[in-house]
């Protein structure tokens, strides 16, 4: 991959997916992260459906790509763009289209991890920002 290529990282939450983008897509491992976290929220992620426009993410990220260093591979990632774990990731289709829209050649990353490992490190989290449900009523499906 060239900066010419772009790699969007839609890893799922709780995949390794901030040791990544703190460790392994920086710019001494050949990475230049073409939009912070706040610039893929509020340009990809945050846009209502009948708002989201693509011309503003693309620029960004062509102005991004131009000054990147011309062997680096240039990166958006964010776990948010698989949806969000706590609502079945039901957004999931629609990032996959306006990522489509802003970069339909764009290569794509996508991290998994064993379901039950997942499960407990989601439900830690949610205790850790202060959830009070129990691990049965958290887990229990909605009727």
């Amino acid at each position: 991959m060239t900066s010419s290529t772009l790699l969007f990282h839609v890893g799922h939450h709780k995949t390794a997916t901030t040791w990544l983008q703190n460790t392994v897509f920086q710019p001494e491992h050949g990475f230049t992260q073409v939009l912070d976290h706040p610039e893929i929220f509020k340009t990809v992620v945050n846009p209502h459906g009948l708002h989201f426009k693509a011309g503003l993410p693309r620029a960004l990220i062509a102005e991004r790509v131009a000054a990147a260093p011309d062997s680096s591979v240039s990166v958006v990632s964010l776990e948010s763009l698989s949806g969000s774990p706590f609502s079945g990731g039901r957004e999931s289709d629609d990032f996959a289209r306006r990522i489509a829209e802003i970069s339909p050649d764009a290569k794509i990353l996508i991290t998994i991890r064993e379901q039950c490992r997942i499960i407990a490190s989601v439900y830690m989290q949610y205790l850790s920002r202060g959830g009070t449900e129990p691990a049965e009523q958290f887990f229990r499906a909605a009727k």
